[in-house]
């Protein structure tokens, strides 16, 4: 789905580079374009494809924009299949097509390269072509504010998290909770459970019930499925979700979620195709953009909570703080960054570590 793996450092250095392409130009009239979409799994009630859709819809009043249809992949990482579904929305006319999971990066740059005259947006990875770029939001930096509340929540400093795979996004975001959660209490344990798929329910209420037999008192998850705050809130435990508002499957359970804000993006590109001022471009955006958010706050969280956080994202909209900077040690006491330094997006995007006080139980 959204994992971005294997990154390439000549690439990802060059991440903010944009490469200047022409659009088609029949004429100088702008025409209504229509967009369109291809998702990793059925769009349902929450969750990674979910949030996608809610941004389509609001695409949709813009008046620059005709129509924007969309086909559901349904999980599938058969690249036959995605490059058919992708030439479906080729064939229905779409001028800018948006590709919504890593699994399509491949098959994506195929079809893009068949056809010049359409734009692709790929969401996740790091191949581009002519008429091919790139998208991607800094979740870790709401993943850093859901672990400071996460901190006010835990009675014995010990928070529980259930994560999909071992590669750099997931890493990125469990260790940005965890120096969230380090900020305000030095001394708290974070134990991940990993479960190598982004969506298996069965699997994500297993590995809650094993964190909360180890104690710990806060759960949190990096899942498409809102099943870990399901298991918080039978059991009586704050939870944060991921990907969209979860609260309603744990109203009394669930603080809020590291979420991302995909209308900004949309929004974006399409407006350079109508615009015919096309470029490619491997954005990688947070809250200066407004490409990340955290849901509504449980009633709970308190008017001084709530003000710690705004002044957090404040700071980061302004560029006066960031997450991953030094003293940082991994989990087996190697120096990362010393005091003072700060990591570069290339060792953000290729990370494959965890810090200290993450426990792999």
């Amino acid at each position: 789905m959204q994992r971005i793996l294997f990154v390439r450092l000549t690439i990802v250095v060059a991440l903010m580079s944009l490469l200047l392409i022409s659009c088609t130009k029949d004429n100088d009239e702008k025409e209504e374009i229509k967009v369109g979409f291809l998702y990793w799994n059925t769009i349902g009630d929450a969750g990674w494809t979910y949030e996608h859709n809610v941004a389509r819809l609001e695409l949709l009043n813009e008046d620059y924009v005709s129509s924007a249809p969309y086909i559901e992949c349904l999980e599938s990482d058969d690249s036959t299949e995605i490059a058919a579904k992708l030439n479906q929305l080729v064939d229905q006319g779409c001028k800018i097509i948006f590709s919504t999971s890593i699994d399509f990066m491949n098959p994506t740059l195929a079809v893009a390269n068949a056809n010049p005259n359409i734009y692709f947006m790929h969401c996740g990875g790091y191949k581009t072509a002519d008429n091919m770029g790139t998208y991607f939001a800094r979740i870790h930096q709401p993943d850093y504010l859901a672990g400071l509340l996460a901190a006010e929540y835990s009675n014995n400093d010990s928070i529980g998290y259930v994560a999909a795979f071992k590669i750099p996004e997931i890493y990125r975001g469990i260790n940005a909770f965890a120096i969230g959660v380090l900020e305000r209490k030095p001394d708290a344990k974070i134990f991940v459970k990993w479960i190598n798929k982004w969506n298996d329910p069965v699997v994500e209420r297993q590995k809650a019930i094993e964190l909360i037999n180890l104690g710990v008192d806060v759960l949190a998850h990096g899942q498409v499925s809102p099943e870990v705050n399901i298991v918080a809130g039978e059991n009586g435990l704050p939870s944060f979700g991921y990907n969209s508002d979860m609260s309603s499957y744990a109203p009394g359970s669930h603080i809020t979620a590291p979420m991302w804000n995909w209308i900004v993006f949309y929004k974006h590109f399409c407006k350079m195709v109508y615009d015919k001022e096309c470029q490619v471009e491997e954005t990688w955006w947070g809250y200066e953009h407004d490409a990340v958010k955290l849901s509504p706050f449980a009633a709970s969280v308190t008017s001084d909570l709530r003000t710690m956080v705004e002044n957090r994202i404040t700071e980061f909209k302004n560029g006066a703080f960031v997450v991953f900077k030094g003293p940082l040690y991994t989990n087996t006491d190697s120096l990362v960054y010393a005091e003072g330094i700060q990591a570069t997006d290339p060792e953000l995007l290729s990370m494959e570590y965890l810090i200290r006080g993450v426990i792999e139980p």
